[in-house]
């Protein structure tokens, strides 16, 4: 080998551990996003009876309430961006001020 294709395969080398090294950094990246999600299905521990606990368990006793709570609070958004939609900047004035 001479002197000028060793330097290619440093060059190659250096660009390959750069590449390596990025794609590194960002799966961490991406693997700490993960890390901070949390399912309210995920078990976090066990009741005396040794069943698992969920978070949907310990937030509220009835996890129906909690999805309608959510539901209810969707809808209503929906309800007010038709509104802005719909009514005349007048109605929608007179409606400001009764609520």
């Amino acid at each position: 080998m001479n002197q000028g294709s060793k330097g290619f395969l440093n060059e190659k080398i250096y660009v390959n551990k750069d590449i390596i090294e990025s794609e590194i950094l960002m799966y961490i990246r991406f693997s700490k996003k993960i890390q901070s999600e949390v399912s309210l299905h995920d078990p976090i521990g066990v009741d005396r009876d040794g069943n698992e606990i969920s978070l949907m368990d310990v937030i509220g006793n009835e996890s129906e309430s909690v999805v309608e709570e959510v539901e209810l609070k969707m809808q209503i958004k929906r309800f007010y961006m038709k509104m802005k939609d719909v009514l005349k900047n007048r109605e929608k004035l007179v409606l400001g001020f009764r609520a």
